[in-house]
């Protein structure tokens, strides 16, 4: 198992969040000083595979820190170290001053994220990219008719791919995020801000 925790501008992992025996070792993995890494972060999400990390600031930056999976001991988790094999990738999103406040990954492709966004007064809140792990991936807006309003929760549903979304205004669904028809999806809950 690994674990993840994020600061301003900083991401730490470690690989023995459950061995409660010995003492977590905690391997910075991206940084301002060294890879760019700079923001607050708002929101993670991890591949399926565990090898790459999509981390979304306050401030409208986006990142992707790939390679996760090389880092086993103090050479490999040390970002100064030769060995260090992670890489972080700024990507860029089609906002203007934006919070990014969720992203999701498609457990089933890792080359599929759905990136939300809040604040008020825009006319994109939800992104979507087929090629993430791209040199330089490409989101395009998938708001559709969905009511221009702050996302704050996404998650690409595991057997259907359906992307289900926590709005302003109560649970919004597609069943198909390429071409998206938001409906609002409730059900007993109604209009309620959904956060997670």
């Amino acid at each position: 198992s690994t674990f993840f925790i994020s600061f301003t501008d900083a991401l730490y992992m470690t690989r023995t969040p459950l061995q409660f025996n010995v003492e977590a070792v905690w391997y910075k993995v991206a940084d301002k000083a060294h890879t760019g890494f700079t923001g607050e972060p708002l929101c993670m999400a991890i591949s399926a595979d565990g090898d790459n990390m999509f981390v979304g600031m306050k401030n409208g930056r986006f990142f992707r820190v790939s390679g996760l999976n090389t880092v086993m001991d103090a050479s490999s988790g040390s970002i100064t170290d030769s060995l260090f094999a992670v890489t972080t990738t700024e990507i860029t999103l089609p906002i203007d001053g934006q919070c990014v406040t969720s992203v999701s990954v498609d457990p089933r492709n890792n080359n599929k994220v759905v990136v939300t966004c809040g604040n008020y007064g825009n006319d994109n809140y939800v992104f979507y990219s087929t090629n993430a792990m791209a040199d330089e991936p490409t989101f395009v807006s998938k708001q559709a008719n969905l009511p221009k309003m702050p996302v704050y929760a996404s998650l690409i549903e595991m057997e259907t791919g359906d992307v289900i979304l926590g709005t302003e205004r109560g649970i919004y669904r597609t069943q198909n995020i390429s071409n998206p028809e938001w409906v609002a999806d409730g059900h007993c809950l109604g209009e309620v801000p959904v956060m997670e």
